[in-house]
């Protein structure tokens, strides 16, 4: 795993869950940009360049993270995304499950599970990216 050099953009309103969620991804040698909005998170994703897109469906409002997700996806075809959610049903639309480059996760989730999860997605994206060029 090469983590030290994977930027990852985390977007959680829970300040717990975002704290802890974040302490964890350091500790694993990610460099961690946490935000609390989708707003916050759509201005870091212009500014610069993310390995990785991780945020919770359910933000302000219900589905704000997958609206979050569909934007990011129409300016960066090939940035992975993680989406975690409490829910027990949570709706995608047929095209986000369809996108290889996109996972699901339900709360609660272990640390391995959302590091698998990471990794395997950052592969497909270098794979997609590689086949683009």
């Amino acid at each position: 795993m090469e983590s030290a050099h994977r930027r990852v953009v985390l977007v959680e309103e829970q300040d717990a869950v975002r704290q802890s969620l974040e302490r964890a991804l350091l500790f694993h040698g990610y460099k961690v940009i946490s935000v609390s909005t989708a707003l916050a998170a759509q201005e870091l994703l212009l500014a610069g360049d993310y390995d990785l897109l991780l945020s919770d469906t359910a933000l302000s409002y219900v589905d704000e993270g997958i609206q979050l997700a569909k934007w990011a996806r129409i300016g960066r075809p090939v940035l992975p995304i993680i989406l975690i959610t409490g829910l027990p049903n949570p709706a995608l639309p047929a095209s986000m499950r369809a996108d290889t480059l996109i996972g699901l996760l339900s709360k609660p989730f272990g640390m391995a599970k959302l590091l698998t999860t990471m990794e395997a997605l950052i592969a497909t994206s270098i794979k997609a990216r590689t086949c683009l060029a």
